[in-house]
């Protein structure tokens, strides 16, 4: 299967840096799980007997959360190119978004106290006019908020830049496609 990402880029476009979901969203389906594994356990010790139903439907929900987080972490892609920001997810069903970085107003981490000592947590990037794009779970967001923001500076310098000497075809910062829009 193709990359969303790879296949969204437009000729002459670059990825300058990808994000990942961090493998670290397992721990909470698997802290809860095992908590409820071993809850069942000590029901049943007291109990006097060991199997049944309970054991089963344990089992069955157990691993359709773990499906639903591989999931997840197998079909979301983050990446800013030298243009824009991408964001992609779901497999049956797709939900992607992007925003220029010429748009880009602002960036917001969010970090629960887990997140922090993990290193992962939510971005979300706000454009004008209300546009978003909005990822969880993202691994190390504050190296990828730094590579987003020294993106969209370069872009915006090169924008605000006088017009006289910049070629069409590129810039040193990689901003050239901007003179093809105006």
């Amino acid at each position: 299967m193709a990359s969303y990402i790879d296949a969204s880029l437009v000729p002459g476009e670059r990825v300058i840096k990808r994000a990942r979901i961090s493998g670290k969203i397992y721990v909470t389906p698997a802290a809860v799980t095992l908590l409820g594994f071993g809850f069942f356990i000590f029901v049943n010790i007291q109990r006097g007997w060991m199997g049944g139903y309970e054991f089963i439907i344990g089992l069955i929900a157990g691993a359709a959360w773990f499906i639903t987080v591989w999931i997840r972490f197998r079909t979301t892609e983050l990446a800013v190119t030298d243009r824009r920001i991408l964001h992609s997810s779901g497999l049956a069903s797709r939900s992607s978004s992007e925003l220029d970085l010429t748009a880009l107003e602002s960036v917001s981490v969010e970090q629960s106290i887990f997140g922090k000592w993990l290193n992962y947590g939510s971005l979300t990037f706000m454009g004008t006019g209300g546009g978003y794009v909005n990822a969880d779970y993202v691994e190390s967001p504050l190296e990828f908020r730094k590579a987003v923001m020294e993106r969209a500076d370069a872009v915006r310098d090169w924008a605000q830049a006088p017009r006289s000497g910049r070629s069409s075809h590129g810039s040193p910062s990689g901003a050239g496609h901007l003179e093809k829009i105006r």
